[in-house]
């Protein structure tokens, strides 16, 4: 729990839970840590942006994503697949 048993938080918690602050802005990724998270080169993240499939931040000339956006993406692509409709090779 850290050197104080009777404090709420531990001494690693970060200062703004400390002192009762909001949390800040999470980090942003740029369309290349996109790309290496996904696997697939950097073009297809910026054509997945531009067809509106990414959701993302436009900074004057630079596109940015939230890490959160893109867990849900890629969770909303998962296919469930059923016993049923695999088909056995043998």
């Amino acid at each position: 729990m850290g050197k104080f048993p009777w404090r709420k938080f531990t001494i690693y918690e970060p200062f703004y839970l400390l002192h009762g602050l909001k949390k800040p802005m999470e980090a942003l990724l740029s369309p290349h840590d996109v790309a290496k998270l996904l696997r697939v080169a950097p073009v297809t993240v910026y054509k997945w942006a531009g067809r509106g499939l990414l959701p993302h931040f436009k900074l004057e000339k630079v596109i940015r994503f939230s890490e959160q956006d893109i867990e849900n993406f890629v969770r909303e692509r998962k296919v469930e697949t059923s016993l049923r409709s695999e088909k056995k090779i043998f």
